[in-house]
């Protein structure tokens, strides 16, 4: 199971698993789109095996939530749920983590006598691998 950050070009893939995994809700690329404009931090995922999508995740902070939470969604169809579940699941860990480390960098200065010099500048996006 490969799992890989994708962007707005491929975001329909994402919608037709999200309608797929929960037919109740709206999902749409403009309002991932707009989502992503309005967070701090967003991110959009697939699951793929043998070339076939089968699952997706998103993960976001900044939005409405509190600075120091994330949300992750993680949106499988498949009849093999949980062996496409758990690489998403942790991918959206890896989002909340990269987050973590990159806000802990921001708020934790040398001069303070905290942290590393080489970590103290923070940077990045927190995401996976996003610049």
């Amino acid at each position: 199971m490969e799992i890989r950050e994708i962007e707005a070009g491929e975001l329909e893939t994402l919608v037709t698993i999200a309608k797929a995994a929960q037919p109740r809700e709206f999902a749409s690329v403009s309002g991932f789109v707009d989502w992503r404009k309005q967070a701090q931090e967003m991110v959009w995922l697939l699951a793929e095996e043998d070339g076939e999508v089968r699952g997706a995740a998103y993960a976001l902070t900044g939005w409405h939530t509190p600075r120091h939470r994330a949300i992750g969604v993680v949106l499988v169809a498949s009849p093999r749920r949980v062996l496409v579940m758990a690489p998403l699941l942790a991918a959206c860990a890896g989002f909340g983590m990269a987050w973590i480390a990159t806000e802990l960098g921001r708020r934790l200065r040398p001069e303070a006598g905290h942290g590393r010099p080489d970590r103290a500048s923070g940077g990045g996006r927190g995401s996976l691998g996003r610049p």
